[in-house]
């Protein structure tokens, strides 16, 4: 007696094209991430380095009579020109000065390119840092 049976040929490709079709969005997500992270960390050294910048703005009236303020209007100037150096024009600066102490923050959209299967288009990258004059 014949016993039919069907044949299990190909009965892997299906599963093998899901497992191929999740690692490329698992290294897609990981480049992604790995990107985000070097978007992060340079958006944190401008806005550490415009806060900086910012913070050696002094009167120079005040400084004579032995204080230490913050030129406002100087002060806000410098860190805006630093940040729009250090990462270009495409991103958001806040920048908040008193008489002693500056604080910038920077909101950094970015398109993200290999996420969109999963809608995520944009991500907003954000840093931010405060500085004091001192003397020293």
């Amino acid at each position: 007696m014949r016993r039919y049976t069907r044949s299990e040929r190909g009965s892997t490709l299906p599963l093998f094209a899901g497992l191929v079709f999740i690692s490329f969005a698992m290294v897609a997500l990981v480049a992604e991430i790995a990107l985000l992270g070097a978007i992060y960390r340079s958006t944190a050294s401008a806005a550490d380095a415009a806060a900086e910048s910012a913070a050696s703005m002094i009167e120079q009236a005040a400084a004579y009579d032995g204080q230490v303020r913050l030129d406002v209007a100087a002060a806000d100037a410098v860190a805006r020109e630093r940040i729009t150096a250090s990462i270009g024009s495409g991103a958001i600066v806040d920048v908040t000065v008193t008489v002693d102490q500056v604080c910038v923050r920077v909101d950094r959209p970015h398109d993200v390119r290999t996420l969109g299967f999963i809608g995520i288009d944009l991500a907003t990258v954000s840093a931010s840092s405060c500085a004091i004059p001192v003397t020293g």
